[in-house]
């Protein structure tokens, strides 16, 4: 079993025993399958950046039998930052850097110069991207519906079976814990993550997991989207059902 996303697969805030992939793997060995998940989770990755390593991985004739994608807020928040569909977070970093050392810096000044305004210039403007319109929202969602079609085409030609899901954040959890209404987040990224949620899955197969902690009014969350080892858990566990039902569909 691959298993795909950005940070919040990968196992920001988890021990290496209570991320996603190794309750997964936790959760199918209850039901006494051999099973061996490979997490490669990354932060801040998309699922286009996530795709890429899935071919890499098959091309190497490394095929699974079962892969799992796990997307939202950063598809989201690539488009919120870039103001452009379709880009990995930070593009402007790489734009900054191409041919770094040739370039001319008058008065001194280093390289890092127009960086460190930037960052003091975000501090002070706490709202510092307007919302996602209309028409980037629908791109947003037609980009990473593309990048599924092209997940279900590998899948075909590859001989494995994928999931999708769409994670939940602090935008959608329904009650909050008193430690969770204590993190901030600006509307304008509330307000875009919201959109693009309902435009996804309103048009793709993804499974969304918006509601997966409407029953908990615990802390779950540690800040906008990463999740402590027990909400981790609880989206291990929704995971493994579904693997174990496809599992059975499949005798």
């Amino acid at each position: 079993i691959f298993t795909f996303g950005g940070s919040t697969m990968w196992g920001s805030g988890a021990r290496d025993e209570g991320t996603i992939p190794s309750l997964l793997a936790k959760e199918l060995c209850k039901g006494k399958l051999k099973v061996k998940v490979i997490n490669f989770g990354e932060s801040g990755y998309v699922s286009t950046q996530e795709i890429f390593r899935l071919q890499l991985e098959l091309r190497k004739g490394n095929t699974p039998d079962i892969v799992v994608f796990y997307d939202g807020f950063n598809e989201v928040y690539a488009s919120f930052q870039n103001r452009q569909a379709g880009l990995p977070q930070n593009i402007v970093h790489r734009q900054q850097e191409f041919n770094l050392k040739n370039k001319f810096y008058p008065f001194g000044l280093t390289p890092h110069f127009n960086e460190i305004l930037e960052r003091v210039a975000r501090k002070l403007l706490k709202e510092n991207y307007p919302p996602l319109d209309n028409t980037l929202v629908k791109e947003t969602s037609r980009v990473y519906t593309g990048n599924l079609n092209l997940v279900v085409a590998l899948a075909d030609e590859y001989h494995f079976q994928p999931f999708f899901y769409w994670q939940p954040t602090i935008f959608t959890k329904k009650v909050k814990s008193v430690e969770e209404q204590q993190i901030t987040w600006g509307s304008y990224m509330s307000e875009s993550f919201l959109k693009v949620t309902k435009e996804v899955l309103s048009s793709s197969d993804v499974q969304g997991l918006t509601t997966v902690f409407d029953e908990h009014p615990e802390t779950i969350y540690v800040d906008w989207s990463h999740i402590s080892e027990a909400g981790n858990a609880l989206i291990a566990q929704k995971m493994a059902r579904d693997i174990k039902l496809y599992l059975e569909q499949q005798k």
